[in-house]
């Protein structure tokens, strides 16, 4: 009786299912990094110009403008002045393995309550390390009074 046998390759998987596997795990690469729709740009501006300062928009929000090449914009008020995404790195220990916002500065509507400023404007800066260290800070744009600051890591 010929050849019957099954190849099996890691974790028992026959070579069929790793094809299977890899092209699902192609086509979802192939959908994150797509053009994303007017409606999902118009979402991702959405949340730009209302998530909560101190915070930050979600990190789907800034990949939907990354991927339709959107690097800086005016929004509501509000000045997306620019923003990047790390890439984790499950395979590094000392690095965090998921993706996330490394960097993101922002400008806003803000009344300085210094005396002796007329600051209307505030900036938002928030840093992320693969080490899952950071700081966030808003300051006034004119006097660099801070309305919030924080470390943590």
């Amino acid at each position: 009786m010929q050849g019957t046998h099954r190849r099996e390759g890691r974790h028992g998987h026959t070579g069929h299912e790793q094809d299977a596997e890899l092209r699902q795990l192609n086509q979802i690469r192939d959908r994150q990094n797509a053009d994303p729709t007017p409606q999902e740009v118009a979402e991702a501006l959405d949340e730009i110009a209302s998530f909560n300062i101190p915070g930050t928009p979600s990190l789907s929000a800034l990949k939907t403008l990354e991927n339709a090449g959107i690097d800086s914009v005016n929004v509501a008020g509000r000045s997306l002045k620019s923003y990047s995404i790390a890439r984790g790195n499950p395979g590094h220990g000392a690095m965090r393995s998921d993706d996330h916002i490394s960097s993101l500065k922002i400008e806003t509507s803000k009344i300085c309550p210094e005396d002796d400023c007329m600051g209307t404007r505030a900036i938002y800066v928030c840093r992320a390390h693969h080490n899952i260290a950071g700081r966030e800070a808003l300051v006034c744009d004119c006097c660099d009074h801070e309305y919030h600051t924080e470390e943590w890591g």
